[in-house]
C-alpha cells in the first residue's frame, strides 16, 4: 500500500497543521482527508540528521470519492505504534532510490535526480 504509518498522536498532530483536514473512516481507522486544493507545504522526515522531503503529490492518494473536493492523505495512523516510530512505505520511498544493506543493517537513500 502506498502509505506512511505513524502513531495516532503523531499523525493527528501532522494533519492538525493542514487547514480543513479531518479523519475519515471510509477506508478504515487512521485515515485522514484534506482539501484537494490545500498545499500542505514541504513534508520531510529526518533520518540520520538529514532532512528528506517528499513531493506533495506523494501525500495525496486522490479524492475520497469521485467528485469530492477532499483528498485522502497517504500518512495514516495506527494505534499500535508509539512515540517516534514511523513506517516509511511507498509514499515516501518513491521519492528516493532506496538501498537496503541487510549485511550491515543499514538503509540508504539517494536522490532520484
Amino acid at each position: 500500500m502506498n502509505v506512511i504509518i505513524g502513531s495516532t498522536t503523531g499523525v493527528k498532530d501532522f494533519y492538525a497543521k493542514i487547514p480543513g483536514s479531518k479523519p475519515i473512516f471510509a477506508f478504515g481507522n487512521g485515515y485522514y482527508a484534506f482539501p484537494c486544493a490545500a498545499s500542505p507545504g514541504v513534508v520531510a522526515f529526518t533520518i540520520g540528521g538529514k532532512s528528506l522531503p517528499m513531493s506533495s503529490t506523494s501525500l495525496n492518494l486522490g479524492p475520497v470519492f469521485e467528485g469530492s473536493k477532499d483528498c485522502v492523505g497517504s500518512i495514516i495512523a495506527n494505534d499500535d505504534l508509539a512515540g517516534d516510530f514511523w513506517i516509511l512505505g511507498d509514499a515516501f520511498m518513491k521519492n528516493y532510490y532506496t538501498i537496503f544493506d541487510y549485511g550491515n543493517s543499514k538503509v540508504g537513500f539517494a536522490d532520484l535526480k
